[in-house]
């Protein structure tokens, strides 16, 4: 869990660092490892702040990513599924008449197959 620090709990961290700068004896080494790990406990964990701006670009710019992916996308299957129409429907027609040259007139397949014209 976050927590932004305030002002106040700010200036206090800073006094008692202060007085524990204060207390320390001149000329000596001291470990200041406990000191400063309790300060560190007590310290929140600071996140940077997000701009809300920011967020609101991003996400209309992600929005406009999606639109255009969709359409294309939409675009490119109806011309593909346009095609795929098309080229049934020429199969079917095809499949239907057979066209004699020699008579130049269109019959039907299945009467050729029985043998009704010859």
């Amino acid at each position: 869990m976050t927590k932004n620090i305030t002002d106040q709990e700010l200036d206090a961290l800073l006094r008692e660092d202060a007085s524990i700068m204060k207390s320390r004896p001149v000329g000596r080494t001291v470990d200041v490892t406990d000191a400063v790990m309790q300060r560190v406990g007590k310290m929140p964990y600071l996140l940077p702040s997000h701009n809300a701006a920011m967020r609101r670009r991003r996400r209309a710019v992600a929005a406009v990513a999606a639109m255009v992916l969709l359409c294309s996308t939409g675009a490119g299957f109806g011309q593909y599924q346009t095609k795929v129409a098309n080229e049934r429907l020429a199969s079917m027609f095809s499949s239907v008449y057979a066209f004699d040259y020699g008579h130049s007139s269109s019959v039907c397949a299945s009467e050729m197959e029985a043998g009704y014209l010859y």
